[in-house]
């Protein structure tokens, strides 16, 4: 008997994992450095693209159905579209899995395993996510499932041990550098948000579709669980001295202390840091693997092997810090805005088209789908039946 389906609830749960680590970590320094005090001022004005970008992923979503998004595209848009498609995404995915790999272990390297070399902390990590996105996407939400809530405990636990610190003045005065910085800081909030497009190739796997009121309570988390660090980073430590802090979601855990004898209470970001980059790395993983529509176990197991030994070999390489920051900053965030823009809207051009074209290729679409949905409504009544 096979496992029923993951629900919406899950897939949500593995894309605020996912893109939360994006948003909550990795573009917190850049954001930062780029607009100061103004940071967050970004996050608010990324909101009318975050909700343009919901409301066409819920246009395609419907549209899509219980589709494959890589099926779909080559039933309305041809062959040739779909594989720029899936080379683009593919090399969308590798680069981000190595970035979070690499700066997941700079951080673990920097903070904690001073001299443990990269190569085998990154081996490890791998490994890890080799052997669960192997699994499938139910284990991966599964996992996602239990650490989500252990990481917003923490979180929140954070944020309220270090209200003493705070002071909302430092938040203040607004544009004393012009529109520009905020303006520039903007592109890397969209550039993390904008990854929720990547929910649109999880619906296949999905029990039930995509829900407008699913995508705008999802896209408000995300904003929120980036106003978090960013704020708290300002008000806790001032924007003059939050621009030079190279992890500043890491430096507010250092800063808690409970009580008179607990100080150290940094302990519990290596749990969140390490079940974000975990999830993210599984997530790319998967999907990246069934864009290519790999047939046998045994092949997708031997791609997403390679993949990962390949990442830890690049990682050996001696790559200083600071360049590799510079391009992350400079190019790879937003290149990333750039090509998710991109496919969200070549993806609603092709949904458009396809809603025009009538009920010819619709049926045989239909038709196509059809074994496809009797499978899933098994699926769906299997947690009944038992």
């Amino acid at each position: 008997m096979k496992s029923p389906l993951p629900t919406l609830l899950q897939g949500a749960m593995i894309m605020m994992m996912a893109v939360g680590m994006t948003n909550h970590v990795f573009i917190i320094p850049a954001l930062l450095r780029t607009s100061g005090r103004d940071a967050w001022l970004c996050i608010i004005c990324s909101a009318p693209a975050m909700l343009l970008l919901l409301f066409t992923m819920r246009f395609i979503a419907n549209k899509l159905g219980d589709e494959p998004l890589d099926s779909w595209i080559i039933r309305h848009a041809g062959r040739p579209v779909s594989v720029a498609f899936r080379l683009l995404f593919t090399l969308y995915a590798v680069v981000n899995i190595f970035s979070t790999m690499y700066e997941t272990m700079l951080w673990t390297r920097i903070n904690f395993l001073l001299n443990t070399p990269m190569g085998v902390t990154s081996l490890f990590l791998m490994l890890v996510c080799y052997r669960a996105s192997s699994k499938g996407l139910r284990a991966i939400a599964n996992t996602a499932g239990i650490l989500l809530p252990l990481v917003c405990l923490f979180g929140f636990t954070i944020a309220s041990i270090n209200i003493k610190y705070k002071d909302y003045n430092q938040l203040f005065p607004m544009l004393e550098h012009g529109i520009w910085p905020v303006v520039n800081g903007t592109v890397y909030v969209m550039a993390g948000s904008f990854e929720l497009l990547l929910f649109l190739l999880l619906q296949s796997g999905l029990r039930s579709k995509i829900s407008l009121k699913s995508l705008l309570i999802l896209g408000f988390c995300i904003l929120g669980i980036t106003f978090g660090p960013v704020i708290g980073a300002i008000v806790e430590f001032n924007p003059y001295e939050a621009v030079h802090l190279r992890f500043p979601a890491y430096e507010e855990w250092r800063l808690a202390t409970v009580g008179k004898f607990l100080s150290q209470t940094d302990f519990l970001s290596i749990f969140q840091w390490l079940a974000g980059s975990f999830l993210r790395i599984c997530l790319l993983l998967y999907v990246t693997v069934e864009m290519w529509q790999i047939k046998t176990d045994r092949k997708k197991n031997t791609t997403l092997l390679f993949i990962c030994v390949v990442l830890v070999l690049i990682g050996l390489a001696p790559i200083s810090d600071v360049y590799m920051h510079q391009i992350t900053v400079d190019w790879l965030y937003p290149s990333n805005l750039a090509l998710l823009a991109l496919a969200a809207a070549g993806l609603g051009v092709i949904a458009a088209k396809a809603g025009r074209r009538g009920d010819s290729r619709g049926q045989s679409g239909q038709q196509r789908q059809r074994p496809r949905q009797q499978q899933r409504q098994q699926q769906r009544q299997q947690p009944e039946q038992s």
